[in-house]
């Protein structure tokens, strides 16, 4: 196992040579779902798809993202965290280069679901943080830093899709990602140090499996129910059973196995189970509606303000990036001193006011549009999507540092798939301009059930060391 560094002997250089391949991988992460936001409209076009197929392949590869954070980053406790970031990263490229050249919608899916398997970068990348950086308000502000690139690079990467997309279409950008990834890659491989707090321990892969069925079906349920006018009703009841029976296959596994998935005690009161709930409500709220709704909205020729996918990209995606980019080192900082759970519902409370602003106004005027991104970036990228990813470092016991994490970031993507079932159906349910209302109002509405929620969670201001 790789010593630890203590706080005092932390020179800048050092420093710099943990947070650059951390954030690194952070960025290529990053990339496969930010980057494509104002390419969604153009994929509908070149590939002659409707806005739900082209959803439906974002929902899977989320879901991708949601199984494999479930135990990922408990396996890197197992088999090193450098090896597994590597890995993670494999994967990403892979996929990007298979949507790259996929012909129909099933090939794109089929490579959304591979980029998926790197879902729990910015988790690892945070475990990996941890283990070298003890010192609160230093952690909070690194692991800020390294989640405010998980809401968007600054802009950047939304600014440069829309604008490839504009002039050469949507492949182009899934290049643009594998050459990311494996330039991340190749700086995780050379300056990243390992980490392995539990080598000795075994990963229960039955639990593993019935968890991952019981989240899949449960997943494919709602996406069939999604589509209102032409759901499958027997299929959505066999996939709830199956995902019933999985769950308790699941829960009666933990109790017989000597080494359960989740160790006893891992969750360990209602502090976890808030922030995971959390979690899953605030993606659901928000992620389709920022990167989906408003973006079709603004090209939207008829009842939008019929923006190209790269105007679309300066004006709302790149100001959003950006403002969560600059607030979120403050809000790590800000964390140490008052407190994570109390942050973190400063920056719910925040999106919150700023969706009730876009249900009223944001259909009528695209400045009201434009503010209302930019502030939403402040207080969800800026503020509350950092406080969540910390939170599932920080709340961890230290003898299964990857468990909490791990289910978190679950979450987190599963929040992210099915906001893409939810707030597309209902964007489609209604019309013309009633559509994107509908959805406004849903992502409002879920966002207040996140805050609600998010009072289960206790103040944590501590980063506890990993051994």
């Amino acid at each position: 196992m790789t010593a630890t560094l203590q706080p005092e002997k932390m020179t800048t250089r050092r420093l710099g040579l943990i947070l650059t391949p951390l954030l690194g991988a952070a960025v290529a992460f990053q990339l496969s779902a930010s980057m494509l936001s104002p390419v969604l409209v153009t994929m509908e076009r070149q590939l002659h798809a409707s806005v739900v197929s082209v959803s439906l392949t974002n929902t899977m590869g989320f879901l991708a993202m949601a199984i494999f954070s479930l135990f990922v980053p408990r396996l890197s406790d197992i088999i090193g965290r450098k090896r597994t970031m590597l890995g993670l990263l494999a994967f990403l490229a892979v996929g990007s280069a298979v949507s790259a050249i996929a012909p129909n919608v099933p090939v794109l899916m089929v490579g959304r679901i591979i980029m998926g398997v790197g879902g729990p970068v910015v988790q690892i990348s945070l475990l990996m943080l941890r283990n070298e950086v003890h010192e609160p308000k230093r952690f909070n502000t690194m692991a800020g830093l390294i989640a405010a690139v998980n809401g968007g690079i600054a802009g950047v990467d939304v600014l440069v899709g829309g604008w490839i997309a504009t002039n050469w279409g949507f492949r182009p950008v899934f290049w643009v990602i594998a050459g990311i990834a494996i330039l991340a890659a190749l700086l995780v491989s050379v300056l990243a140090r390992n980490s392995q707090p539990t080598p000795n321990a075994h990963l229960d892969w039955t639990g593993v499996v019935l968890l991952a069925i019981a989240l899949a079906t449960a997943t494919q349920g709602l996406t069939e129910a999604g589509d209102l006018s032409h759901a499958n009703w027997a299929l959505v009841g066999v996939l709830i059973l199956i995902a019933v029976i999985a769950a308790v296959g699941f829960w009666w596994r933990q109790r017989q196995s000597p080494q359960p998935f989740i160790p006893r005690g891992a969750i360990r009161d209602r502090s976890s189970i808030a922030l995971l709930l959390t979690s899953f409500m605030c993606l659901t709220a928000e992620f389709a509606l920022i990167n989906e709704l408003v973006p079709a909205l603004a090209q939207d020729k008829t009842h939008g303000f019929s923006l190209a996918p790269d105007s679309t990209a300066l004006v709302l995606l790149m100001p959003f990036a950006l403002a969560g980019w600059l607030v979120g080192p403050w809000a790590g900082r800000a964390a140490a001193k008052w407190g994570l759970g109390n942050v973190l519902r400063v920056g719910l409370a925040g999106t919150l006011v700023v969706f009730v602003g876009l249900v009223i106004f944001g259909s009528h005027s695209l400045t009201i549009l434009v503010i209302g991104m930019i502030l939403a970036g402040v207080f969800y990228a800026g503020i509350a999507n950092i406080m969540l990813n910390s939170l599932g470092i920080v709340l961890a016991p230290p003898e299964s540092p990857g468990v909490l994490p791990g289910l978190n970031s679950s979450m987190l993507n599963l929040g992210a798939g099915v906001s893409f079932v939810i707030i597309p159906a209902l964007q489609s349910a209604g019309k013309g301009s009633s559509g994107y209302l509908i959805g406004m109002i849903a992502g409002t509405i879920l966002m207040a059930v996140a805050l609600a929620v998010s009072f289960g969670i206790r103040n944590e201001p501590r980063v506890a060391a990993e051994s």
